[in-house]
């Protein structure tokens, strides 16, 4: 019935999809530093030609980036991001310039060692150093926005692991696990709350467990969700709760109402709930459904739509002598079955009041 998932095929996509997104922001970030440099290291080393001095930016831009994003992973042992302030990103700059003034000098000197040329250390720190710190300001920004996107990444991770395990530890003592018997597809933020049973029979027939699902347990049944039932797929159209008025201007029904859509699956076994060693068998299959829904009306059941009603209560709005005689009733039933059956009780409750009068 359910859609197998490769989770770790989708965990290696998502993988590769991140480090393509990764090396695709470094390039551009990387490019525009080399190309809005101030001070030319083509000048200090090579002839003015830019792919030349692109190259050497690169070259001493890698460092910059991966020694700040391991001084960001130090860091966050003493300033985490649940608990950040200034000092944080003072600290990474500081930090960075240190560091890239140590690990630039050393690749300057041995660039200009391979090249032969003499190096002039008042000129490095003329030219070269406010080059590292318009590089340390643009890596320190793109990190600071990478990492904050992973914290919330891992964060929001931690919090659905919490919510599904105190989903499973508070389902635990429900007789009815949904997935397994009612097949109910408890979708990802759904708001689950608990409630205790009481000691009545749980209704056995698909409208009175749509409303019972809903008004009960509190499940909201959205538009598009599937249901399984036995070996018929029910589709959520559409549902809501609405009063009907009668034709009389006397009375008023209660009446819970969910749009389906019946679509046949492969399964044909029956589903089962047990509850105070009781087992009850709640099937219906192909041939049930053809019984019960109108053959005039329809040849075959699946693949149309039809309304799982739910008739709660009817009242006398204008004795206000509370219930109707009539009984709440449910079942499967057509948009035009379901005026002719409302106005059918409409009349048979006006007939009697009639009778009484």
């Amino acid at each position: 019935m359910y859609s197998q998932i490769n989770l770790r095929q989708v965990n290696q996509e998502a993988y590769i999809s991140a480090r393509i997104r990764f090396g695709i922001t470094l390039v551009i970030t990387l490019t525009l530093v080399a190309i809005s440099a101030p001070y030319p290291i083509n000048e200090l080393v090579f002839t003015k030609d830019f792919y030349h001095s692109l190259i050497v930016n690169y070259i001493m831009a890698g460092p910059i980036i991966w020694a700040l994003h391991y001084c960001n992973k130090s860091l966050d042992n003493f300033y985490p991001w649940q608990a950040r302030t200034l000092l944080r990103p003072i600290l990474q700059l500081v930090l960075g310039v240190v560091g890239i003034l140590i690990i630039n000098t050393l690749l300057v000197k041995a660039i200009f060692s391979i090249y032969d040329i003499d190096f002039d250390k008042s000129r490095f720190m003329e030219n070269i150093f406010p080059l590292n710190i318009l590089m340390v300001f643009a890596a320190n920004v793109f990190l600071f926005f990478r990492q904050r996107r992973s914290y919330r990444k891992h964060q929001r991770m931690a919090e659905q692991a919490y919510a599904k395990r105190w989903v499973a530890s508070e389902m635990r003592w429900l007789n009815l696990p949904l997935t397994s018997v009612f097949n109910i597809r408890l979708y990802q933020g759904q708001q689950l709350i608990p409630v205790i049973f009481s000691s009545k029979t749980i209704p056995l027939a698909l409208p009175r467990v749509l409303s019972w699902a809903t008004r009960v347990l509190n499940i909201p049944l959205y538009t598009g969700q599937d249901l399984f039932w036995g070996d018929v797929k029910v589709v959520i159209i559409k549902q809501y709760f609405k009063y009907l008025e009668g034709t009389h201007a006397w009375g008023k029904i209660s009446v819970d109402i969910t749009e389906v859509i019946f679509m046949q699956t492969a399964s044909s076994k029956g589903v089962f709930i047990t509850r105070n060693n009781k087992k009850y068998k709640m099937r219906y299959t192909a041939e049930d459904l053809r019984e019960r829904l109108d053959p005039d009306h329809f040849g075959e059941a699946f693949g149309k739509r039809f309304y799982a009603y739910n008739i709660i209560s009817a009242v006398d709005t204008r004795k206000r002598k509370g219930l109707l005689s009539v009984k709440p009733e449910y079942g499967f039933i057509t948009k035009h079955q379901m005026s002719r059956r409302l106005m059918y009780i409409f009349d048979a409750e006006y007939k009697k009041f009639l009778a009484r009068q």
